[in-house]
């Protein structure tokens, strides 16, 4: 922006990010928990801070560029809800500040992409704002190579290697969203990498 002969131009894309929990696992059953974790994440100085003020917060993966585009109300970062939530589903506080609920701490592993340092300052700001609401994560990076290989070669998204990961994505124009929701697109037959399934 600051070189004269150059005209910037800023708008929506088909990229976004975003911080998906693997279902597989037992803590992320609990429905409590993700919503928590949700409300203690602050995606506006993520974006502001970190990102330089590039992006849109939504709370879709479908861009705004998109006519399929539908606004959805904003999740606010709201910490004192985070840990009602929590308190409500019998997360108490332990000793040193991370819930736990039937012997079940919350602390888990939070895998990166090696080498992508605004990533990991975001994981670094998400890491403090968790632990007000007693969640502890244990960061973990891989290579590209392995962060996104095949489900056949153990790749680590794919094979499901991860209690919580991130990345960026790409939608196609068409608004297709069923090969990363559909229960019968789970790795290896398909991208649904949380595993999520809601029929």
């Amino acid at each position: 922006k600051a070189l004269r002969n150059v005209t910037t131009i800023h708008f929506p894309g088909y990229f976004y990010s975003h911080v998906d929990f693997n279902m597989s696992r037992p803590l992320f059953a609990d429905k409590a928990v993700r919503k928590a974790l949700r409300y203690a994440i602050d995606r506006r100085t993520l974006r502001d801070k970190i990102q330089h003020g590039l992006g849109v917060l939504q709370e879709g993966s479908l861009t705004p560029s998109s006519p399929l585009y539908t606004a959805l109300p904003r999740i606010p970062f709201d910490p004192a809800k985070a840990n009602a939530l929590l308190d409500g589903a019998g997360w108490k506080r332990g000793p040193d500040g991370i819930r736990v609920k039937n012997g079940q701490r919350l602390a888990f592993s939070f895998v990166l992409n090696s080498g992508a340092g605004d990533i990991d300052q975001q994981v670094e700001l998400i890491r403090s704002t968790w632990l007000q609401a007693g969640a502890q994560i244990n960061v973990l990076h891989y290579p590209a190579a392995t962060f996104f290989a095949p489900y056949q070669q153990g790749g680590i998204i794919y094979a499901g290697k991860f209690d919580v990961i991130t990345f960026a994505w790409q939608l196609t124009p068409d608004g297709d969203m069923s090969k990363v929701n559909e229960c019968t697109q789970m790795p290896p037959n398909g991208q649904n990498v949380m595993r999520y399934c809601n029929r």
